[in-house]
């Protein structure tokens, strides 16, 4: 723990606390299962979905389309361009950005690409009320090894087993099993009193082998452009990794620093097919 406790203090303004402190924060926290805790105090939430829209509107704004329900079939590299085949659309294009999350090694795929070897990781998360508790100026709860999170919302707890199930890409579903093992665990850490789950859902995270996010121009297809693998982060680098990408894919040029030239060679996908 004192190693770990090094290393995050690095990362941010981190508060060491011992169990009584910690309990003045989440007096659920049993004494027996925590000795000490770290506290981050300019840990921000971010409202996904109003975040999510203000993309959406810029995109429309700009003249961007969104259509919906349009599985890609086929890619055709026709001289310079691009046609893509969708289920009763055909769109022509000089450039393609794959940014189809756990489906892009497909689509790099059907556009030629070798796949980078990205995996698509199931994650679950489930809401409860604990009856015992009021728990609405709570902060959000890790476990120091990532067994599970808490994270209050109105009327209810989002809790996780913090999974990573390794999966194919498809819409999927909360299993069970997986409900009951993160109960199990935020029960083992936390004093809660819960009667039952209010709803459940997962999602896929997608890692490339290395766990950082892929962008750049494909090695053999100089107009195919990868944006994928940014696992559970997508939101939190979005607005750099949005700009990086635009930047690279319109060929404008700008300032670098060597960090900035470094990043952008780390985040190649030429790294994965050398």
């Amino acid at each position: 723990m004192n190693n770990l406790r090094k290393e995050l203090s690095k990362l941010s303004n981190l508060t060491h606390m011992n169990i009584e402190e910690a309990q003045k924060l989440v007096p659920a926290i049993k004494s027996q299962y925590v000795s000490e805790a770290l506290f981050d105090p300019d840990a921000k939430d971010i409202d996904v979905s109003t975040l999510h829209h203000y993309y959406i509107n810029q995109l429309r704004a700009c003249g961007g389309k969104i259509l919906l329900s349009q599985r890609v079939k086929k890619i055709e590299q026709i001289g310079t361009h691009y046609e893509v085949v969708c289920d009763t659309v055909r769109i022509f294009c000089n450039k393609i950005v794959n940014a189809a999350g756990a489906w892009a090694d497909e689509i790099g795929q059907l556009a030629g690409c070798k796949k980078l070897g990205l995996k698509p990781l199931r994650r679950t998360a489930f809401s409860f009320e604990p009856d015992n508790w009021d728990y609405k100026d709570w902060p959000v709860v890790i476990d120091c090894e990532e067994e599970f999170y808490i994270k209050p919302e109105t009327g209810s707890i989002i809790g996780s087993p913090a999974d990573e199930t390794e999966d194919i890409p498809r819409d999927v579903y909360a299993e069970e099993i997986d409900i009951a093992i993160g109960m199990d665990r935020i029960t083992a850490a936390l004093d809660f009193k819960v009667k039952s789950i209010q709803s459940s859902w997962a999602g896929l995270r997608t890692f490339t082998p290395d766990r950082n996010p892929v962008v750049g121009f494909d090695k053999k297809h100089k107009n195919f452009f990868w944006l994928a693998g940014q696992g559970g982060y997508g939101i939190q680098t979005a607005p750099y990794l949005g700009k990086l990408s635009s930047d690279l894919i319109l060929g404008n040029t700008y300032s670098q620093t060597t960090e900035d030239s470094e990043l952008i060679t780390a985040l190649s996908p030429n790294r994965f097919n050398k």
